[in-house]
């Protein structure tokens, strides 16, 4: 007999919590013994066995099921001023969340532990500055109570530096050119996005006259934007992008920067635009001529390209390149005109209108590429012998056990009438590459041709 106490709860598995532990109470009572009457002498009566009355129980409590652990869904992680902008959903009955980061160089790290489980987004303010173009991976685990749920899949994110609208220019009628930049010096984008839109609402809000268009590559720091209602204000914006695949799962991720500050520009017809002026880029020889190198202009429709012969020529047009994009021609009518000294200018086009141009331009000296052989007859020797240039003032060589140069080094030959020459200390065994190109002086300009096509010998 007596008050007893009896506890128990339910014991979870690998996907459950146990319950809180509950109590029941029971008591049992002493057994109640009834006196015995006064027996008569006759008849004997049989005596009444005791009775054990039946114990109170305390009723059962309700038992509140364990909460079922789950994987939280990560659903984004974004670029932004403060570093790392992690998203994910909310986990049904947790209490909490932990994020993590994860990069190989660094390993593991804990970006924060969150208590309150109806926030669903985190700043990794770690990354914040100096980690451009370095690629980190994040995950959230929820928390049940103490104990961890499994974790999410991983997003990775290419920390990116958000981009600067630079200018808005006026090309020909209803068309406009966005310049942009990265703001910090370490540019890692693989390309761009180019927004607008006819007025600041509809580009905030992606509705309306809102327009977007994608530009491939990192340094293509401008788009032309055509078909624009002239008269009219337009609001511009640009954010850039990184590609990043994972060399074991092949997964391809795309991360975005947030959105550069908002610029408008009212656009104009054609008459009321000038070219900006232009500016000259490099002049190199090729095998088939000279290869003429200009910048993109902000705003030209196309470009002008001019050459003189000597310091004292006249310019003169000899040809028209359509299409602002396109920075770069190959002047092939004088590819046999070794030792000629020519200089080229470019002005943009606009309809009639033309850019300023400078004035003095780039000035090289023609030179044929040379013709190579080679061979090797002694251990760790290669012997070249190649076609002189009587117009330059020596060669250089360029030998590399790689293909594509890698790693070269470069001898000089100073002598246009030296026409071969033994290069020695070479691995035997190996297969070696070889080039030459002829050079000229000019006080500090030296002009070069193009390499010779390339020869190969393995090495006794």
């Amino acid at each position: 007999a007596g008050t007893y106490y009896i506890w128990y709860k339910v014991v979870g598995d690998s996907n459950h919590l146990d319950t809180n532990p509950a109590c029941i109470k029971a008591v049992i009572d002493k057994p109640q013994v009834t006196p015995t009457p006064e027996v008569t002498p006759s008849p004997q009566v049989t005596p009444v066995p005791d009775v054990t009355p039946t114990p109170e129980v305390m009723p059962t409590p309700a038992v509140t099921p364990a909460p079922t652990v789950q994987k939280v869904e990560l659903t984004a992680v974004y670029n932004s001023v403060k570093g790392g902008d992690i998203r994910w959903k909310k986990a049904a009955g947790a209490t909490g969340y932990v994020v993590y980061c994860f990069r190989k160089a660094e390993g593991l790290r804990k970006v924060a532990t969150i208590k309150d489980p109806n926030v669903t987004q985190c700043y990794d303010k770690k990354i914040k500055t100096g980690c451009w173009g370095k690629v980190y991976h994040y995950y959230v685990t929820a928390l049940y109570g103490k104990k961890e749920g499994p974790k999410s899949d991983r997003i990775a994110l290419t920390r990116l530096a958000p981009m600067k609208i630079t200018s808005l220019d006026n090309t020909s009628g209803g068309n406009v050119t966005c310049t942009y930049k990265c703001s910090v010096k370490a540019n890692r984008a693989s390309g761009y996005e180019v927004q607008y839109a006819a007025s600041k609402n509809d580009l905030t809000k992606r509705t309306g006259t809102f327009k977007a268009v994608k530009v491939k590559g990192r340094s293509n720091l401008s788009k032309a934007v055509s078909g624009l209602e002239k008269g009219k204000t337009y609001y511009f914006r640009v954010r850039a992008y990184a590609d990043y695949t994972n060399s074991n799962s092949k997964k391809h991720t795309r991360t975005w920067t947030q959105y550069s500050d908002i610029a408008k520009v009212k656009v104009t017809s054609a008459q009321n635009v000038t070219p900006a002026r232009q500016k000259m880029k490099s002049v190199a020889n090729s095998a088939k001529g000279i290869l003429v190198k200009w910048e993109v202009s902000s705003n030209a429709e196309g470009y002008a390209v001019y050459r003189k012969t000597g310091e004292g020529g006249s310019w003169k047009r000899i040809a028209s390149v359509s299409g602002r994009d396109k920075t770069s021609y190959l002047d092939q009518s004088v590819k046999d005109k070794n030792g000629q000294t020519y200089y080229y200018t470019v002005r943009g086009v606009i309809g009639s209108k033309k850019s300023a141009f400078e004035k003095n331009g780039l000035g090289i000296m023609r030179l044929r590429a040379s013709g190579l052989n080679v061979k090797s007859s002694k251990a760790g020797t290669a012997s070249l012998t190649w076609s002189i240039n009587g117009a330059s003032n020596g060669y250089e060589i360029q030998y590399s056990t790689s293909k594509d140069f890698k790693n070269s080094k470069t001898v000089t030959v100073a002598s246009r009438k030296t026409k071969s020459t033994a290069v020695k200390n070479l691995q035997s065994g190996k297969t070696w590459y070889f080039r030459v190109r002829s050079y000229r002086k000019a006080g500090s300009t030296v002009s070069r041709s193009a390499w010779s096509p390339v020869k190969s010998v393995k090495v006794k």
